[in-house]
């Protein structure tokens, strides 16, 4: 009976993919807000005011990821979700439920790498 799904049961999602969903976001954020810190600072002292596409660089390559990570976290949650309760239902269970957290979590990292993105075009670095 390994490997035979029986009537009734979910097939567990591998931890990695529900913890990528919880951990990628909230630490992609911080490494592309340190960074375009970093870059910012540099670009002060050296003088330099122009568009910066390293800047850019630095916030879209983590939104891909935070897309990403956010897109896996869907196809996990919707793995792990009863398909007779119309994909919302108590029973859910614990996989389904780290990965809805792990898509609610890349929708605010993401809304939080693009206002940070906003900032970076809008307001003067210097």
């Amino acid at each position: 009976m390994t490997g035979e799904r029986t009537r009734g049961t979910q097939a567990s999602s591998p931890p990695w993919r529900v913890w990528a969903g919880i951990l990628v976001p909230p630490l992609a954020w911080v490494v592309q807000f340190n960074l375009a810190y970093f870059v910012v600072t540099a670009e002060c002292q050296a003088g330099v005011l122009a568009f910066n596409w390293v800047l850019l660089a630095v916030s879209l390559v983590p939104l891909v990821l935070v897309l990403l990570t956010g897109a896996l976290s869907w196809s996990t949650w919707r793995a792990n979700t009863p398909e007779d309760q119309g994909g919302l239902g108590d029973a859910m269970g614990r996989s389904g439920a780290m990965a809805l957290l792990g898509v609610a979590l890349s929708a605010v990292f993401a809304f939080a790498i693009l206002l940070t993105l906003l900032t970076q075009t809008v307001v003067p670095a210097c």
